[in-house]
């Protein structure tokens, strides 16, 4: 099977069980108990287990809010966008809504909203606050303010 059909698969089947949850809520909480585990406990790492999710996260946040601890993260694609144009796709993204969360609050942050926009509209967008600089943050957040 190619990787599209595969995904195609996989994406019926998450809207089959979806189904069955039959609330926002549900499919929040469900999300959040199949959240993998992150690889490392940092800003890194929950970036890195959102691409693993295909998402294709990038950190848009500006340096003063950087600083701050706040991040917001912006989901470029959805793996999952047939599903989430079909009946009930509203559950698909309260799934991986409930998924980010997740992962957010394992790697040391709190979740201040995550804005969720269908993909034929515009792109996803977490917004997390109270994260601790990790290296790799802490360089762009040095390299913005020298500019």
């Amino acid at each position: 099977m190619d990787e599209r059909a595969s995904h195609a698969e996989r994406n019926r089947q998450l809207l089959g069980f979806l189904r069955y949850t039959h609330t926002v809520d549900d499919a929040v909480a469900a999300g959040a108990s199949d959240a993998p585990q992150l690889s490392e406990r940092s800003p890194t790492g929950l970036i890195d287990a959102i691409a693993d999710l295909g998402f294709e996260p990038r950190d848009i946040t500006g340096a003063d809010a950087l600083r701050l601890g706040d991040r917001t993260i912006e989901l470029c694609a959805c793996p999952h966008a047939a599903a989430v144009e079909a009946p009930g796709g509203e559950l698909v993204c309260a799934y991986h809504r409930g998924m980010v969360e997740a992962l957010a609050r394992e790697s040391g942050a709190a979740v201040a909203g995550v804005d969720v926009v269908p993909p034929s509209v515009g792109r996803c967008q977490v917004h997390l606050t109270d994260l601790p600089l990790d290296d790799a943050a802490a360089d762009a957040s040095d390299e913005r303010t020298t500019r």
